[in-house]
């Protein structure tokens, strides 16, 4: 049974990881972690130089590289309440990820959210 993927591309000798995703009934088991080590292992005995992890600053990409590239986000509507809207719900969503309890809650609360 599948249960997780991972899609990137290789061009000369870096590999820019795009998307993984894994089966939830299984993340005790760790499957992002799992295959990144084998996709890591098996990409440095074919001569890839660099793994770039593309977007993002996860807790599973902290662990594997100190390294990080700064994003930028740009919003532009000639309405001023369209920017102050778009850069305060910017600056939330950056505020709760970047804080573990603001995150934690996040997570218990975003399925119930779907659900509604």
């Amino acid at each position: 049974i599948p249960m997780v993927y991972s899609v990137g591309f290789i061009h000369k000798k870096t590999y820019y990881a795009v998307n993984t995703a894994f089966d939830l009934n299984l993340k005790h088991i760790i499957p992002g972690k799992m295959i990144l080590h084998y996709l890591i292992n098996k990409l440095s005995h074919e001569d890839i130089a660099l793994f770039y992890f593309s977007r993002g600053t996860s807790e599973l990409k902290k662990q594997f590289t100190p390294h990080t590239y700064p994003q930028y986000d740009v919003y532009y509507s000639k309405q001023l309440y369209k920017q102050v809207a778009w850069s305060s719900l910017n600056k939330l969503a950056n505020a709760i990820i970047n804080s573990k309890p603001l995150y934690k809650a996040y997570k218990k609360i975003s399925p119930l959210v779907r659900a509604a």
